[in-house]
């Protein structure tokens, strides 16, 4: 039986028991285009409720066909820049972007607790699960060479 416990800081607490502020909710967000906050073409939103309480806690750009088009748009004249970047300057990139995601895991957290009822440790646990996605990717992108594995008849892996 191990005598060190985990410690676990409750949300709002700081290790060394005194209380912070609990992480700020954005009211207002945006579609990600092109890089940046993008406001729906239309200028619609629409509100997020806490399923508990059905208080309004944000309101979100709402995307409709045109900002698809958009943010396709965007994609295909990011490729080629995104192609012709070398693999360790991509490695970076996916490495700052499960920095952001760990510094701003939190506020996510929070976020999907309050937007769907999920339990507030399980939301922490994805928020920090999706930043060692990008940090597990970042650390194979330079080691990809375009081979495939055969994981059965039917079944490539690469």
């Amino acid at each position: 039986m191990s005598t060190h416990a985990a410690h676990h800081t409750k949300p709002g607490s700081r290790e060394d028991g005194k209380r912070s502020q609990p992480p700020r909710l954005r009211p207002r967000w945006d579609l990600w285009i092109s890089g940046k906050p993008t406001p729906a073409r239309s200028g619609e939103r629409f509100a997020v409720h806490d399923p508990a309480t059905a208080e309004e806690i944000c309101q979100v750009a709402r995307g409709r066909e045109e900002d698809v088009h958009a943010a396709v748009r965007a994609a295909k004249e990011a490729l080629p820049a995104w192609a012709a970047m070398p693999a360790t300057q991509r490695r970076d990139l996916l490495m700052r972007v499960a920095e952001v995601t760990r510094e701003h895991a939190e506020e996510l957290a929070l976020q999907e607790c309050l937007s769907n009822g999920k339990p507030l440790r399980d939301a922490r646990d994805d928020a920090m699960k999706s930043a060692e996605g990008f940090a597990f990717y970042s650390g194979i992108v330079d080691k990809l060479f375009g081979t495939t594995i055969p994981m059965s008849p039917r079944f490539l892996n690469y």
